[in-house]
């Protein structure tokens, strides 16, 4: 499973180096476009819980169940 932090890294380098927009960054990571769009804004912690958020996205993504 992929760590929050280490994803924002990831979309920042693909939006800054490769000029990809939100939904390229999206289908290239299996991200989406909330928890992207708090980590572009950088305010995800008063925004909503996008650490939890991105974590249930990730069991899904992988195919985990609790």
């Amino acid at each position: 499973m992929r760590k929050l932090e280490d994803v924002a890294l990831e979309v920042r380098r693909l939006r800054e180096e490769e000029k990809l927009n939100l939904q390229e960054i999206g289908e290239k990571l299996q991200v989406s476009y909330d928890v992207l769009n708090q980590l572009i804004l950088q305010s995800y912690k008063s925004t909503m819980n996008t650490p939890v958020v991105f974590e249930v996205q990730e069991k899904l993504r992988l195919g985990i169940e609790d």
